[in-house]
C-alpha cells in the first residue's frame, strides 16, 4: 500500500485476475432476484465449469440454510489460497472506479 501523507491518501493493492483469464466466467453476477434460485446457481456452474471463477469465491445465500456450509467454506478458501499461490490473481497498486447505470440514469 502506498501510503501520501502529504494528501492524506494510501493508495491500496487491489487483486485482479491476470491476463488470460476469460472474464465471462470470471465475473458472476449476483441479481437480488435470482440469489435464492437453485436453477440460476446451477447454470452458471454450467457456463464456468472448471474456469477460474469468482463463483468459486462466493457463498450464494441458496445455500446458507442447507447442509454443506462448513464444506462450502472450506472450498472457497482454498480457491482463494489457489488464486493467490498461482497467480491467477495479481496485485496492482491503484483504485478500481465502477460507474453503475439503471435504467433511470
Amino acid at each position: 500500500m502506498k501510503i501520501i501523507n502529504d494528501i492524506g491518501i494510501q493508495i491500496p493493492q487491489v487483486y485482479l485476475p491476470k491476463p488470460g483469464i476469460d472474464l465471462q466466467k470470471w465475473a458472476v453476477i449476483a441479481c437480488d432476484q435470482f440469489t435464492s434460485e437453485p436453477e440460476y446457481w446451477n447454470e452458471v456452474e454450467k457456463i464456468v465449469g472448471d474456469a477460474p471463477s469468482t463463483l468459486r469465491l462466493t457463498f450464494p445465500e441458496v445455500y446458507l440454510e442447507g447442509e454443506g456450509g462448513d464444506e462450502r467454506i472450506k472450498n472457497i478458501q482454498a480457491a482463494m489460497k489457489k488464486y493467490m499461490d498461482e497467480g491467477i490473481l495479481q496485485p496492482h497498486d491503484g483504485f478500481v472506479y465502477v460507474e453503475r447505470e439503471t435504467l433511470h440514469g
